[in-house]
């Protein structure tokens, strides 16, 4: 899937700015690494090699925590349980995880759900180490249709949090819930 990381109004950029902007209200200093310039991801490098970095690192005191921010307008439906998923490129995942494990810093995957709650939108999050434990490898498909070597993990396993209002323009809105005209 390819992104445009110049598009300021990406619904992920979005979602990014709204959660950087939460944490610095919070008094956390906010390093946007998912801003920084280039093509992609910066890389941290780990004992084993360069890693992908996760979106933000929020520095509070002597506390650093690592935040992969994700915007979606639905989780997907698993066809064997019903159960609502959500899932992202599994590399990633790896990254994340030895991100965690070379840092002993906390990460975080928090995703926006603009479709929970009737369209009213939801922030989720859960530690990496949990959607490590609880997920599974699997195929999918991205928005180009590509196929992405994915991890899917359940929704339920995810922590409703407070977050900031995400602001979706119309046209991206889902239509879960909504009449249509």
């Amino acid at each position: 899937m390819n992104f445009d990381t110049d598009n300021e109004n990406a619904l992920w950029r979005i979602a990014e700015r709204a959660w950087s902007s939460r944490l610095a209200a919070q008094q956390w200093v906010v390093h946007n690494l998912a801003g920084a310039d280039g093509n992609g991801a910066p890389l941290i490098e780990v004992p084993e090699g360069f890693v992908r970095a996760p979106d933000l690192l929020a520095t509070k005191g002597n506390q650093n925590i690592y935040w992969e921010v994700k915007f979606r307008t639905a989780p997907t439906i698993n066809r064997d349980t019903g159960e609502k998923e959500h899932w992202m490129d599994r590399a990633k995942v790896y990254d994340y995880q030895r991100v965690r494990d070379a840092t002993g810093y906390q990460v975080f995957v928090v995703l926006y759900d603009a479709s929970a709650r009737r369209g009213e939108g939801q922030w989720y999050e859960i530690p990496i180490e949990k959607l490590t434990a609880c997920g599974r490898p699997e195929v999918r498909r991205a928005a180009d249709l590509d196929p992405v070597d994915a991890w899917v993990w359940p929704l339920a396993e995810m922590t409703p949090v407070q977050g900031p209002r995400v602001d979706v323009p119309v046209q991206d809105q889902p239509k879960i819930g909504r009449a249509h005209v």
